[in-house]
């Protein structure tokens, strides 16, 4: 048994493992106290920081769509169309200007077809 649970156990990673403790109980020991883990959680203001990340963000809106229904699906889908009415009203005419005066540049793309012109002499 003992013989067996060394050669698959190196002495590095588990090195109470002929005692027949693991490595938690002796992590347990060097633990902080909950009072202290709590604190040290406010001093560093983890709970802000989390707040703010890119992830609680995701998963509380998440939990947002979660709790919808169909007429919220409706409503949040009409308000997008008016919001996208609105922004193409105002960027339209601005692309428009930007075209006539020269200072839009056309987007360079890298996979252009070659146009046949037909009835043009062959190169």
């Amino acid at each position: 048994g003992q013989a067996n649970q060394e050669s698959h156990c190196e002495a590095e990673v588990c090195p109470n493992a002929s005692k027949g403790t693991s490595r938690r109980d002796t992590e347990a020991e060097e633990e902080e106290a909950p009072k202290e883990k709590s604190r040290n959680w406010e001093a560093a203001k983890l709970t802000e920081i989390w707040e703010h990340s890119k992830l609680a963000k995701k998963l509380l809106d998440a939990k947002k769509r979660e709790a919808m229904n169909d007429f919220d699906r409706f409503k949040l889908a009409r308000a997008k169309q008016i919001r996208n009415r609105i922004v193409r009203q105002r960027f339209v005419p601005m692309l428009r200007k930007a075209r006539r005066e020269g200072t839009l540049k056309p987007k360079k793309r890298k996979h252009q077809k070659k146009r046949k012109i037909i009835g043009a002499p062959k190169a």
